[in-house]
């Protein structure tokens, strides 16, 4: 049973307050894409896919016309994500690019919704949540390119983050996978809870969906599973770019082309087993929140190519190491590592909220005369921000097994050593997580507080 987390009553002003912002955020977006159409190509690309497939025309002979002048790019995504995007077909671009940034926003208050949901939070409090994310800049860059990164970690989040769900786990995992491949790396999670059922569902789930792709366009569901989806060169040929905020990338801006990939290769598989290994002991501490949010970065790490917009992936694991730092601060109680749960929730928030320093190609690629070392290091900050909070994470992990082996992890209860439930001496018998309210009663907080200090159960942070 999960622990109950602090629930914040909100007064009518701060209501107010609250929509008053996601007006301004909305207003904000929509203004972004009608100022500037040209960024918002990739939604384009979406668009000309889904108007080919429609006619009848083929999605992976050749780059589509965007309608934008010079313009011209490939479409990415197997014929059943251009089927879900047929909608984008209908009306003028600037209408349906409306129509994607709205619901766009919407995704990313469901997924607010989830996490702050999970962790004891109301509606109120994840629509504040949505509007501060929507400040981070691979959100501002999945907006203003009108990509479909939200819409799939929203699916992702929706599926494994609940305490209960509605449908079969893993059936909007599936879906997710089918629309595009980098979802798989979820995967990971019904693997470690040894979840055979949700495996087999988002496998189920994905060739269902894949089928229905084959169903509506065998030729071109052949020619993407057959040679389209192995060419790289259709997602980018310049991989030294600043904006390829992956391994790959830095990489490939700091060694020869054959050397980097060699070391890339090693060092993503070294990435996943470190990043599955952590999110494994999580899973078995009962910390299904944060081992989500943990395996969220394999994705744009590992990946080949991960622009600003693919780190919309981490937004959980950013939500989760903010919220348990603000519990510390707005209740007093203060685990064990608190203070690294601080570093990495204000190290993520900065991060995120400046845009990767951009140089020209001839200062980071390996091979130009006026190859620069400092433009190549301060090229690859969300790698560093990655391997940093993964750090972080694992010392997390080993304070809070040393300093408190018996308390609950974030997100479970488990049975404190000793504690049968019945009455004893002094402030009486620990309250039941779910009576738990922390901020409700500043009474019933400083009664438990006495009562673990007592026992040796808390360690209070100074």
């Amino acid at each position: 049973m999960d622990i109950a987390s602090p629930r914040w009553s909100t007064t009518l002003t701060a209501r107010v307050l609250i929509a008053l912002w996601s007006v301004v955020t909305v207003a904000g977006a929509l203004f972004d894409a009608d100022l500037q159409p040209e960024l918002h190509i990739d939604f384009l690309v979406y668009r000309a896919g889904a108007q080919h497939l429609l006619n009848g025309q083929p999605l992976y002979a050749g780059p589509l016309d965007t309608g934008v002048p010079g313009f011209l790019m490939h479409f990415t995504y197997p014929p059943f994500g251009a089927a879900l995007l047929s909608g984008s077909a209908i009306g003028t671009p600037v209408l349906a690019g409306a129509v994607h940034t709205v619901a766009s926003l919407v995704a990313l208050f469901i997924l607010a919704r989830v996490v702050v949901a999970r962790c004891g939070g109301g509606a109120w409090t994840a629509l504040a949540a949505a509007n501060a994310l929507a400040l981070l800049m691979p959100v501002v860059s999945h907006l203003t390119w009108g990509q479909v990164g939200l819409f799939l970690i929203a699916l992702l989040a929706a599926d494994w983050i609940p305490r209960r769900t509605a449908w079969p786990r893993g059936l909007l995992t599936g879906i997710a996978i089918a629309i595009k491949l980098t979802p798989a790396v979820f995967l990971l999670l019904p693997i470690l809870r040894r979840d055979r059922r949700a495996l087999l569902v988002s496998l189920a789930s994905a060739a269902t969906c894949t089928g229905i792709g084959f169903l509506i366009a065998p030729g071109q569901s052949l020619t993407f599973w057959g040679s389209a989806m192995w060419d790289s060169t259709r997602v980018a040929s310049t991989w030294w770019v600043t904006e390829n905020q992956s391994l790959r990338g830095l990489l490939s801006r700091i060694l020869p082309g054959a050397l980097a990939s060699a070391v890339w290769l090693v060092l993503a598989v070294v990435a996943v087993i470190v990043i599955a290994g952590q999110a494994a002991r999580l899973t078995r501490r009962g910390d299904d929140l944060l081992a989500f949010g943990v395996v969220g970065l394999i994705a744009p790490i590992v990946s080949p190519v991960a622009w600003v917009h693919h780190w919309v992936f981490t937004l959980p694991l950013v939500m989760t190491l903010v919220w348990r730092a603000v519990v510390g601060l707005a209740s007093g109680l203060r685990r064990t590592g608190w203070e690294l749960e601080c570093l990495a929730a204000v190290g993520s928030v900065v991060v995120l909220l400046i845009a990767p320093t951009h140089f020209p190609d001839h200062l980071v690629r390996y091979d130009s005369p006026q190859w620069s070392p400092f433009a190549v290091l301060a090229s690859g900050a969300y790698v560093y921000w990655a391997t940093a909070v993964m750090v972080v994470v694992a010392r997390m992990d080993v304070r809070a097994r040393q300093g408190d082996r018996d308390r609950s992890a974030w997100g479970k209860d488990r049975p404190l050593a000793g504690d049968d439930r019945s009455p004893r001496p002094g402030p009486g018998p620990l309250p039941r997580p779910e009576s738990s309210s922390i901020g409700r009663s500043a009474a019933a907080v400083a009664q438990r507080a006495r009562a673990l200090l007592r026992e040796g159960r808390l360690r209070w942070v100074s």
